[in-house]
């Protein structure tokens, strides 16, 4: 019998982490990082044969020092480093942030990105070591967590939250980015002619408020809520809406939960977008005046192939399918000792 690989993890906990590993129980032993090793100490690191990097920047504050000090200690402990590149930078854009990136892009043996275009932009943007592996792996959906949302009377929560009924309700969710146009969205909708929809924003930044004053407009700023809450958020839209620009971003985990909930997608020109969703994403363009134009002439029959492609997609993104490309590449970087 194989013996399993052992992995330390940089998010042990996160439901990315938690969903990504768990199909692979048996096969791969995997465990946080032990805390001296933080402060550079290779001792713990015996019998570990990778490290798995998620983001950088909840490893430790961005302090490169710091990260060096990890790097070396992996490094020295004979540990081979694949790194899952959610961010091409942190999303905080310090000068001090892209230097960590830069050395954990010269230290990882395996780089895994989310789309063709994002490990593009990824290699033309860093220098990695010469035998650095590069591939692509879709990020899942999350599905599995949501399967409360369709038992869920829509039309309780709706009047918990304080929403209209017998409405096409589009959604905005997710942590505000600067290359997220919440306002963009607020605008479109607010010079529709149509009197039976409804924007759902979930994404302002803290003490923002809604950009126009329209009735069909509820908005309100970005908070982690229990996954219950989440849910039942979820159990009220139609349609979401991802408005992003080009700019520093590689992904959003939102394609995760439009897969996971088998919800069309109104989307923006982003190559990202295009590449994760296909079908079921409906472009609206890059406007304001596009998206004005996208959603007054939306019907069912739109939604309804949108809907059926994202439906598809949804074993794309199983995690039983993300693992086992995901060990191909733990697999494939292997380990020093043996």
């Amino acid at each position: 019998m194989t013996q399993p690989l052992h992995v330390l993890s940089s998010a042990p906990g996160h439901p990315y982490d938690v969903a990504l590993y768990a199909p692979l129980a048996g096969r791969v032993v995997h465990a946080p990082l032990p805390g001296p090793v933080f402060d550079g100490d290779p001792a713990p690191l015996d019998g570990w044969d990778q490290f798995h990097l998620h983001w950088p920047e909840r490893l430790l504050p961005c302090v490169p020092a710091r990260h060096r000090a990890v790097i070396a200690a992996l490094k020295a402990g004979g540990v081979r480093i694949v790194w899952t590149q959610h961010n091409l930078v942190p999303h905080a854009r310090d000068r001090e942030g892209e230097t960590v990136y830069r050395a954990w892009a010269a230290a990882a043996d395996a780089v895994v990105h989310h789309s063709e275009w994002g490990m593009a932009r990824a290699v033309g943007r860093y220098a990695y070591g010469p035998g650095t592996g590069h591939w692509v792996i879709p990020h899942g959906h999350f599905g599995h967590l949501m399967r409360e949302a369709g038992a869920l009377g829509r039309h309780e929560a709706e009047r918990r939250l304080g929403l209209r009924h017998g409405v096409l309700r589009l959604g905005v969710i997710g942590a505000p980015r600067r290359e997220k146009r919440v306002d963009l969205v607020m605008r479109a909708v607010a010079a529709s002619r149509r009197s039976d929809i409804e924007l759902y924003v979930l994404s302002l930044a803290p003490g923002e408020r809604a950009c126009v004053a329209d009735p069909r407009i509820v908005a309100l700023p970005y908070e982690r809520v229990p996954r219950a809450e989440y849910n039942r958020r979820l159990a009220t839209v139609d349609v979401l809406v991802l408005p992003f620009e080009d700019g520093e971003m590689l992904t959003t985990g939102t394609v995760g939960d439009a897969v996971g909930l088998g919800l069309p997608s109104l989307v923006s020109r982003w190559p990202f977008l295009r590449e994760a969703l296909g079908d079921a994403g409906i472009c609206y363009g890059s406007t304001a005046e596009d998206l004005t134009r996208c959603v007054d002439s939306l019907d069912e029959a739109t939604l309804r192939r949108a809907r059926r492609a994202a439906r598809r997609l949804q074993e794309t993104y199983s995690w039983d399918i993300i693992a086992e490309r995901h060990l191909a590449v733990l697999e494939n970087t292997g380990s020093v000792r043996r």
